[in-house]
This record gives C-alpha cells, structure tokens and sequence, in this order.
C-alpha cells in the first residue's frame, strides 16, 4: 500500500475513485498495477509482470479468447 500512485499522470484521488471494491478493500484497475510495476523495474516487480501475463493468458484460453486458427470454408 502507497500513499501516492508514482505513474506519471495519474491521479490518485481520481483513482481510488474509480477502484473496485472487494472486502471493504480497494483494488485499481490491473492496467495501472501493470503501469507502475513498469515504472519501477525492480526484480519482484519483473517477476510479478511475467505472472500477471501468465494469469492473463490462462484466462484467455479458459474463456475461449485465445487466438484461434481462422478456417476458412471451402468454395
């Protein structure tokens, strides 16, 4: 937990603003967590990136939005 967001433009007021709630905690947007794991580069911050990726793509294919081989149909 931070008392500021360091990403360059953001607003942290605007931003927990628009956080999502879960258990009285609040949680911004994985796209803002991405940007300020970027930001700082640390060794725990790169393997929190590749693991975010990870979970990303395990997603995608459990909901069927893995790239799909496009068929085309004959004629």
């Amino acid at each position: 937990m931070c008392e500021t967001w360091a990403v360059p433009g953001s607003d942290t007021e605007a931003l927990l603003e628009q956080a999502n709630v879960i258990d009285g905690l609040k949680y911004l947007p994985v796209e803002e967590v991405i940007a300020y794991k970027q930001l700082l580069d640390r060794d725990k911050d790169r393997s929190d990136l590749v693991a975010v990726e990870q979970a990303t793509q395990d997603r995608r294919v459990r909901h069927g939005f893995a790239a799909r081989r496009r068929v085309t149909p004959p004629g």
